[in-house]
């Protein structure tokens, strides 16, 4: 009996036991929270702000406030905040709930119109970027300015890197230089590359824009890449609206080549050797004890773009010529040694006959592009005058008629004015008795290639519009396709003038395009330099990717080179 009352006070205990841990297991499952509900996906925005747009006659000790729609990350605002022009001693932030307070250590000065911009950098707290640059401005005069610009930025790497946009305005400054100089104005371009600064003052404004690859909001030398614009705004009118073109963000090396000899071959060529590869066009001025000698034109090794030959006016013997300056678009200034900054004249006369030395399209290269340009880049610049080269043999399919042209001294191009055969291997040979140096040496070898053009069954074509300002430089236009992901990469044209464009002849795919004047004529984009200040070539794009299908051209891509168009509104 004992043994079963036993039994039973042991069940009883078990069952006592199994319900308290059900009843904890429970417990603890129901403080957590309730699950289910969407993820948070909307980026968020500021609702209100004090003073408001536009105010005037605000107090120099007033403090900035911004409401925003829900919870931020406040880091990412206070990182993403600026205040323009930017006030020296930093800025004093304080937050309560959704709300933040700017002021300035030293507060606003009088008479000022202010512009504040909260960037896209800025994230509510669950990880959603601000869609755009909210700005907004106000003055501490009774009047505010009205001037703005506006633009749009193309990044390297599309948009992954934060970017920075930021304005210096000119009036007593010196060339300004993002990686040195702290900037007047600064906001960052919204995920389409839009930005605007509005509420500006009369006056002349240079405008440049960064990756900032290493995260430390400022431009970082040789290592996020920059925008430099392709001119200057100016403001003249207090409600002037400036259309700034298009800034492209790309690579600089700043590490400064070191020339390491100079010295004459002949009367009319000096070879200089270099401690690095540099990057064309070169720029290069020479004088010795009679004066400048003349540098006609210059001409970077293909294979070894550490040397280069400079084609000069006829040197006196044994004078000694010293650079006055010397310098490359990749580069920047050239460094020169004293020692190595001079060279004596030569009267020997130039017996070197010139050699090609790349061919575009390669020897034996498949599926060619129907419209393809053929390049010839040659060991020296060319004699560029007199009658144009002509093809002398081809296959038996014949080549179609086409333009020839001098891109640069050194480079010769040949542009069909119809497609190629398709399908079909070409070979062509030059005719060598038009290619000559400027001493009359005749070209040393033959200009012969060969190469297979795609097949038109599975191609198709872009056609547009490309336009340029009627105030814009004398150029060529370059006009360009890139291909995403594909084997033949990439189409260009050259057109004589802006206007209606057709590029026949490309495999199916997205396409970036671009276009370009060529302001200095050798067939490359040029990115400038902000000191001193070389503007970039005029640029422009269509808004995105452009697709191209088999035996279909996708029609009306319109192509706007800008550099600086000037709106009322």
């Amino acid at each position: 009996m004992q043994n079963k009352k036993r039994l039973a006070f042991c069940f009883l205990l078990c069952t006592l036991h199994f319900a308290l841990c059900i009843f904890l297991l429970s417990s603890c499952a129901s403080q957590a929270p309730p699950s289910g509900g969407p993820p948070d996906r909307t980026p968020p925005e500021v609702v209100q702000t004090w003073p408001a747009p536009d105010a005037t006659n605000i107090a120099p000790d007033r403090e900035i406030r911004l409401r925003f729609s829900e919870p931020m990350d406040r880091r990412s605002v206070e990182e993403s905040f600026f205040l323009s022009p930017a006030p020296q001693g930093g800025l004093k932030f304080q937050w309560r709930g959704d709300e933040l307070g700017v002021l300035p250590a030293g507060g606003f000065h009088p008479g000022r119109t202010y512009l504040v911009s909260v960037g896209t950098g800025s994230r509510d707290e669950a990880g959603n970027p601000a869609r755009a640059s909210y700005d907004f401005a106000f003055s501490t005069d009774d009047r505010i300015d009205r001037g703005e610009i506006r633009g749009h930025v193309l990044s390297l790497d599309g948009g992954r890197s934060q970017v920075y946009v930021v304005a210096y305005e000119l009036t007593g400054r010196d060339d300004p230089d993002p990686a040195s100089d702290a900037p007047d104005y600064t906001t960052q371009p919204a995920s389409d590359g839009a930005f605007r600064f509005p509420r500006l003052s009369p006056g002349r404004y240079r405008v440049f824009a960064f990756e900032d690859r290493d995260r430390d909001r400022s431009c970082s030398s040789g290592v996020d890449p920059l925008a430099v614009p392709a001119g200057d705004v100016l403001l003249t009118e207090p409600d002037a609206v400036a259309l700034l073109g298009d800034l492209r963000t790309t690579f600089r090396d700043t590490v400064r080549a070191t020339l390491t000899s100079a010295r004459a071959l002949d009367r009319t060529h000096v070879a200089l050797r270099f401690s690095r590869p540099i990057a064309g066009p070169m720029d290069a001025a020479l004088s010795g004890r009679a004066g400048p000698l003349g540098v006609l034109a210059a001409h970077l090794d293909p294979a070894d773009s550490s040397r280069a030959l400079l084609l000069t006016a006829e040197q006196t013997p044994g004078e000694v010529y010293r650079f006055e300056r010397l310098s490359s678009a990749g580069a920047s200034e050239v460094e020169l040694p004293k020692e190595r900054g001079t060279f004596k004249g030569s009267g020997d006369p130039d017996r070197t006959p010139p050699r090609v030395t790349l061919l575009r399209p390669k020897v034996g290269a498949e599926e060619v592009p129907l419209d393809a340009t053929v390049e010839a880049v040659f060991s020296e610049p060319m004699r560029t005058t007199g009658a144009p080269p002509a093809w002398i043999a081809s296959d038996t399919t014949g080549t179609p008629p086409g333009i020839f042209r001098w891109s640069a001294p050194d480079r010769l191009t040949f542009t069909p004015v119809a497609p190629w055969a398709p399908a079909r291997l070409h070979r062509l040979v030059g005719d060598p008795r038009n290619l000559t140096d400027p001493a009359g040496n005749r070209l040393s070898g033959d200009l012969a290639l060969s190469f297979t053009a795609l097949d038109s069954s599975r191609l198709g074509g872009i056609a547009g519009r490309l336009s340029v300002p009627g105030d814009a430089p004398a150029g060529q236009v370059c006009l360009r396709a890139v291909r995403a992901g594909g084997p033949e990469g990439e189409a260009t044209a050259f057109l004589p003038k802006p206007g209606d464009y057709t590029l026949s002849g490309l495999p199916p795919g997205r396409y970036e395009m671009s276009g370009f004047l060529d302001l200095n004529g050798d067939g490359q984009w040029t990115a400038g330099r902000p000191r001193p200040f070389i503007p970039s070539e005029p640029f422009g794009s269509p808004p995105g990717p452009v697709e191209v299908r088999p035996r279909w051209t996708t029609d009306d891509v319109e192509i706007r080179i800008e550099i600086v168009r000037y709106v009322k509104e």
